[in-house]
């Protein structure tokens, strides 16, 4: 545990300590997911899905084996470092009014700092030297927090303590299994529409890699690329997982004040909302999420909890830790769109992520699914709360890898929702469970890329700039992990997005 200058305790960032490494680039995988996409089409039995395509021309799929470090090899670690997340990061949004009562924050504990809130005139005059400054740094900590992501920047200490080498991310795997495409859909037909249990998935042949949510878990494929990390959570005082227990408590008070049921989608179970604002096939240019006034009032409320704040800021370091070159993508994106339309609103102004998903439980489950409508080698951060053992159920299936890993209440995790099938495993009675995720749209991306006009005004206006718009689209879904970072050059990722 470090000291800042104030003398307030920061907690040590660890690189990963363990490591699943798949026999398959990311390359491969994008190859693997268009080819599923086209043998999806349809599938009797599903009312979700339309008629099925012809298999016989269809290669097979690798399901990909996986290796486990119980340790890291020296090779790619330092001792801890500076933390990326340098203690509390409050997003100091503005107070919107909303026509309804909002969500009685009162009940909920403070976590606040007890320092009072920084004046525009500055520091009392009889403040005496130490309550200068930490009056001072206080006003830092908001100032940075309430920056444009773009602006964001990784501790430099933390870069320079942190060693890697040339070979740092070769970690071999001996086996791969292999499933006939048949097969694959067979099992979308047999069992996607139901969460399985964790019984279940062992039958099917999943392999679970048992993570506590205490140290990073990283994921790379053959050629070293980080594509998937399980982060866990912030630590530090106040301690988190009493601290996050707090969003739970406002979401349960939320879901009854807005009467909310729990019903069953294409997705999963539970009751899910989005806030933020997105853009889709419908939709071509970006808009707001829009929901009554009421449950509008209550999402933002939820939105200013100091402990989801804090989680959202802690998932934006890690983001752009280990995803430097996607993170600034996210960032010069979001921040052009709504630079283009100022009415466009981010849920968390200091995050890249234009959107958010609430699923307010009380058992949220999700089926195994793609997030289609997201970029091909976007990035979704998923959060997960409530009561539940986590041994026995609520693990994170990443279905394309062939692998299940536990998933620890209050624990964060980025996963590419697109390339990668994903859901999660059935609770036991009696137990809750809860998820907020953060995320971008494609449709976002190349309203960004095509000079913020729709396929149809580009069409008259610039056929030729539609057609290189057109062309980047396919580039994207099979180009590769070009905006993912070798762990062994991470650091030198570093230095060209950032800078340092």
């Amino acid at each position: 545990m470090s000291k800042t200058q104030s003398g307030t305790e920061c907690p040590s960032f660890t690189w990963p300590s363990q490591f699943a490494q798949v026999d398959l680039t990311w390359g491969e995988l994008q190859a693997a997911a268009n080819r599923e996409v086209g043998a999806y089409k349809d599938c009797p039995g599903s009312p979700h899905l339309p008629p099925l395509t012809p298999l016989q021309s269809l290669d097979c799929t690798s399901i990909p084996s996986h290796t486990v470090l119980s340790h890291t090899p020296s090779s790619l670690l330092s001792q801890p470092v500076a933390s990326a997340y340098p203690g509390h990061l409050l997003s100091d949004l503005p107070s919107r009014r909303a026509p309804c009562d909002p969500l009685p924050l009162s009940l909920l504990p403070d976590v606040t700092s007890d320092v009072p809130a920084p004046s525009q005139s500055g520091p009392p005059p009889t403040m005496g030297r130490v309550s200068r400054k930490k009056w001072k740094h206080l006003k830092q900590r908001r100032k940075k927090a309430t920056a444009p992501p773009s602006r964001y920047k990784v501790q430099q200490s933390l870069l320079k303590r942190f060693c890697t080498s040339s070979d740092a991310a070769k970690v071999g795997s001996s086996t791969t299994t292999f499933l006939r495409a048949h097969d694959r859909v067979e099992y979308r037909c047999a069992v996607e529409n139901r969460v399985l249990s964790l019984d279940e998935l062992k039958e099917e042949g999943i392999n679970v890699l048992e993570w506590d949510g205490s140290k990073p878990l990283a994921i790379i494929d053959k050629d070293g690329f980080v594509f998937a990390v399980f982060v866990g959570h912030p630590t530090g005082d106040p301690p988190w997982e009493p601290n996050f227990s707090s969003v739970g408590v406002a979401m349960d008070a939320a879901r009854r004040q807005m009467s909310l049921k729990p019903e069953s989608s294409h997705r999963g179970y539970g009751t899910s909302i989005d806030i933020g604002y997105s853009s889709s096939g419908r939709r071509e240019q970006p808009m707001n999420i829009v929901h009554s006034s009421c449950m509008q009032g209550t999402l933002e409320g939820l939105c200013q909890l100091p402990a989801l704040q804090r989680l959202v800021g802690f998932s934006r370091s890690t983001f752009a830790f280990y995803m430097p070159k996607l993170y600034m993508r996210y960032a010069i994106c979001v921040e052009s769109v709504e630079e283009h339309d100022p009415s466009l609103r981010r849920p968390f102004r200091n995050s890249p992520f234009p959107a958010a998903s609430f699923n307010f439980g009380p058992s949220a489950t999700r089926l195994q699914h793609a997030d289609e409508n997201n970029l091909a080698d976007s990035i979704s951060a998923v959060y997960a709360g409530g009561h539940f053992d986590y041994r026995k159920g609520g693990h994170l299936v990443l279905r394309s890898l062939g692998i299940a890993v536990e998933f620890p209440p209050a624990s964060l995790a980025l996963i590419p929702s697109v390339m990668i099938r994903h859901g999660s495993v059935s609770i036991q009675e009696g137990e809750d469970r809860w998820t907020f995720a953060q995320y971008a749209t494609g449709h976002l991306f190349r309203y960004q890329s095509s000079r913020f006009q729709t396929p149809a005004e580009l069409a008259d206006e610039d056929p030729q700039l539609l057609a290189v718009a057109q062309v980047e689209v396919v580039m994207r879904s099979n180009g590769g992990a070009h905006h993912f970072s070798r762990a062994s050059e991470l650091q030198k990722d570093h230095q060209d997005v950032f800078g340092l």
